[in-house]
């Protein structure tokens, strides 16, 4: 989904494997899924904001199941910006990373001809249906 709004995407499968990727590369924009072994969602969080201190702020975006208020808490109350439910919707995504990086990157190209706004997705899997992306 986050290639066909025309970002680059990088993929990790924990939350300390998203550590190590945000101490190489500047993102965007960090989609971080709550629930993985080894260091969760809002563990990784919460460490990423240490690590930021002041000067910066990546925008970091729960993705969740829970939808329930109470979860919502939690994300923000760990440093996260926004939350999107899955399954995710391409509005929707498309919405929230608009609201927090601007406009979409399209416009945008490096000289590679790959888009400039670059993003991690970090979820326990690499299966797309569990970022609610079609499949079959």
């Amino acid at each position: 989904m986050l290639e066909k709004l025309g970002y680059r995407v990088d993929l990790v499968a924990n939350g300390q494997e998203a550590l190590d990727a945000l101490s190489d590369i500047r993102y965007a924009a960090v989609l971080m899924d709550c629930q993985m072994p080894h260091m969760d969602g809002f563990a990784a969080t919460t460490e990423i904001r240490k690590r930021e201190g002041t000067d910066r702020h990546t925008p970091i975006i729960a993705m969740t199941a829970n939808a329930q208020q109470e979860d919502q808490r939690q994300c923000l109350a760990s440093g996260m910006d926004d939350y999107v439910s899955k399954p995710v919707q391409l509005k929707v995504l498309a919405e929230v990373l608009t609201r927090w990086i601007g406009a979409g990157p399209s416009a945008a190209q490096s000289p590679d001809g790959l888009p400039l706004k670059r993003s991690l997705t970090v979820s326990p899997t690499d299966d797309p249906k569990d970022l609610g992306a079609p499949h079959g």
